[in-house]
């Protein structure tokens, strides 16, 4: 790391010590920029990847405590994993990151961030950049299964949901009859939210999908 070439070629004067001396800082600072970030890629995967197992741990114990079924066990195991894989910095990290950052910047990021599909989403069509700068960074990944219920008439709304890929439906009776579909690029759960009511639908995962959620509390 030290050494130019091989070692078989000297420098003989001044001019050719100094280039050599030179040569030698870069090649120091390049390997110890690369050994840096490959440490840090590391350590923050390791950070990540001991988060996860002690969520799936706790989420083991509290299962065990309170009996819930094998299926829905998998169900929140295949949400923390998705989340863990998905999102980098927590909610409060990831707030005060954007809160240094100027607004032009902003949103710029957020229009490719969540692999910018925020361009395709109706809600955000003819925006102004300070309104996707604000709303962009607070929306968190959700991933569904084919099936799987995202709330049920009557409960308390806590999310508007936004339609990354798959589709959902609007399902009534007993039997689940399909009233109403969305489709990518949609969004649902925003009316009981505004109006501060209890949901006036169920919603059932026609495929399996990939949303995005806005919550209430931020």
């Amino acid at each position: 790391m030290t050494t130019v070439g091989f070692g078989d070629v000297h420098a003989f004067n001044d001019l050719e010590r100094l280039l050599s001396i030179f040569w030698i800082i870069i090649g120091v600072g390049f390997y110890s920029l690369n050994i840096g970030a490959m440490t840090s890629l590391l350590a923050n995967k390791d950070t990540r990847e001991g988060n996860l197992s002690m969520k799936l741990v706790l989420m083991d114990e509290f299962a065990q405590e309170t009996g819930l079924p094998k299926e829905l066990r998998l169900k929140i195991k295949r949400t923390l994993e998705y989340n863990s894989l998905r999102n980098v910095f927590n909610q409060f990290e990831r707030n005060e990151f954007f809160e240094e950052i100027p607004v032009d910047v902003k949103s710029e990021m957020a229009e490719v961030m969540h692999r910018g599909v925020i361009n395709k989403l109706k809600f955000f069509k003819n925006k102004d950049r300070v309104f996707i700068a604000t709303m962009v960074p607070l929306l968190q990944p959700l991933k569904v299964a084919k099936g799987e219920i995202i709330y049920r008439t009557g409960e308390y709304p806590i999310n508007i949901y936004f339609i990354i890929s798959g589709r959902v439906n609007i399902v009534v009776g007993a039997h689940m009859l399909n009233l109403k579909t969305y489709v990518q690029g949609s969004y649902f759960g925003e009316i009981e939210m505004v109006n501060n009511t209890i949901r006036q639908s169920t919603i059932r995962a026609e495929m399996d999908c990939e949303l995005l959620t806005l919550s209430r509390k931020v």
